[in-house]
């Protein structure tokens, strides 16, 4: 028996094969090669339109994630703000800066106040009285101390 290849496409071969009884037999075989190409196509497409909704999806977790984490974060430097956490030591003094312009002279005020003795400063029997005080302070102070205080 012999095999004749009628025609050859995209779709497939057709053979035409001898047969006693009618002459011949024909049909189509398929063309594997394009079948396996259009499958391979179709199941790609698939996989990518899959990958494509998983990127999505995890998209959409990452940000809300990072959108709690954000809103966490931002709940704890408030709380340490107001806690005082951020703030440092006292800076050292800066250097002083230059003398600025005189101003406009003021008007002419009233004469200016004497002091009161024993009402606006100090007379020798109160500046001895508050040394006592203190004297006595320490004393006291000092007795309630341990050796373990040293």
């Amino acid at each position: 028996m012999a095999l004749n290849i009628q025609d050859q496409n995209d779709i497939g071969i057709r053979l035409v094969l001898p047969n006693s009884s009618s002459g011949s037999v024909s049909g189509t075989i398929p063309n594997v090669s394009a079948v396996y190409e259009n499958e391979a196509e179709r199941i790609a497409n698939e996989n990518q339109r899959i990958v494509n909704e998983q990127d999505r999806q995890n998209a959409e977790v990452l940000r809300q994630a990072s959108k709690t984490e954000m809103d966490n974060l931002i709940d704890t430097v408030e709380t340490a703000l107001a806690r005082g956490d951020f703030k440092g030591d006292k800076g050292d003094k800066g250097d002083t800066g230059e003398k600025g312009d005189t101003g406009e002279p003021g008007l002419n005020g009233q004469d200016g106040y004497t002091p009161v003795r024993g009402t606006d400063y100090w007379t020798t029997s109160d500046v001895t009285a508050i040394q006592n005080y203190c004297v006595d302070y320490i004393d006291t102070q000092l007795e309630n101390l341990n050796e373990e205080d040293f």
